[in-house]
């Protein structure tokens, strides 16, 4: 009974170091030493995947994926997939990058990086670039949302293939397998 009880404890206060991580503070790194970062990297063993969007307000492939990032929210939820944005450096002030969640109305967390944490972390490059990661931190996927840009300034239609929703798909349905990585097209992250 006891260790039921712990067990309850623990998760509860987990849950509440997520949200206080993800929705309040709005930083990967909140005071230099790594603690809201590390903290983040807690919550995510609490998903059986995690995806990290790296974005930028002003981008527009950016601005133009929303639709396509919340419906696999929509199509993720309660599968236990959970999606990030990562706005890299401090070039972005925390109400814009407020008003960018609501201006396109972005049904997942989106959060700063100041100190690029989370950008040297994954290497990332340019945005919108995505980083899936299992429970254990480890990249199982890096690369394109999907192929509508195919090459630089050129978009198709309707994307063709679908590499994140295809990844999230796989990982639902258990299958263990190795994902092929994608080149990502984009604005280029700008580091210090």
């Amino acid at each position: 009974m006891k260790t039921i009880k712990k067990n309850a404890f623990v998760a509860a206060v987990t849950g509440v170091l997520f949200l206080c991580v993800l929705c309040s503070c709005n930083s990967a790194e909140k005071n230099g030493n790594g603690s809201v970062n590390d903290s983040v990297k807690a919550a995510e063993k609490q998903h059986l995947a995690t995806a990290y969007i790296f974005m930028t307000p002003d981008c527009p492939l950016c601005q133009g994926y929303a639709a396509t990032l919340n419906a696999l929210v929509d199509s993720f939820a309660g599968k236990n997939i959970e999606l990030i944005g990562i706005i890299p450096g401090d070039a972005y002030k925390p109400e814009e990058i407020r008003s960018f969640k609501t201006n396109y109305k972005l049904r997942f967390d989106v959060i700063s990086d100041p100190g690029f944490v989370y950008t040297k972390r994954f290497d990332a490059n340019v945005t919108p670039e995505v980083f899936v990661t299992d429970a254990s931190g480890t990249v199982l996927y890096s690369g394109r949302v999907d192929d509508w840009m195919y090459e630089t300034g050129k978009k198709r239609l309707q994307p063709t293939e679908h590499n994140l929703r295809d990844v999230l798909t796989a990982i639902t349905n258990g299958e263990k397998r190795t994902f092929v990585n994608t080149q990502a097209l984009g604005c280029i992250i700008e580091r210090e």
